[in-house]
């Protein structure tokens, strides 16, 4: 198997999970103060906006992602 098939095997295992789950959303999200080291401004900036935005509407059951 691929590694890109492996990772899609892996997040569809790991969604599949988190969905049956009584975990608090919250817990779901990185910290505030993640810093990834190989991020620049840009991708900080947007990934912190998209974190914001899933913590305002999060996913419902059956949503789709693109």
């Amino acid at each position: 198997m691929t590694k890109k098939g492996i990772t899609s095997l892996v997040f569809i295992l790991l969604f599949s999970f988190c969905r049956h789950s009584n975990t608090p959303l919250e817990s779901l999200y990185p910290r505030q103060d993640l810093m990834l080291e190989y991020q620049d401004d840009w991708g900080r900036n947007n990934y912190k906006k998209i974190i914001k935005e899933f913590k305002k509407n999060p996913l419902e059951f059956d949503d789709i992602v693109f």
